[in-house]
């Protein structure tokens, strides 16, 4: 299985988050279709500084990597 392991030849889809960052949620920096967020305003700690999908940086200085996509897990049925 390529999925779950940090491994070379595996799929690496992991975030990196700064325990230490504490600060309000701001809808301007959300990254929905909507632009809201029902936690708008609160303080929150821990924020993510990067997103890495599949073995590449996708998410990094508060911005998304365009060029970067991860791929659809279909599932069974059985």
């Amino acid at each position: 299985m390529d999925r779950g392991n940090l491994s070379e030849g595996c799929h690496a889809d992991l975030a990196i988050v700064n325990v230490d960052d504490y600060r309000p949620v701001r809808d301007a920096e959300m990254f929905t279709k909507v632009r809201w967020n029902p936690f708008s305003g609160r303080e929150l700690t821990g924020w993510p500084v990067w997103t890495i999908v599949n073995g590449q940086i996708a998410f990094t200085d508060g911005k998304i990597c365009e060029n970067v996509r991860g791929e659809a897990l279909r599932f069974s049925s059985e």
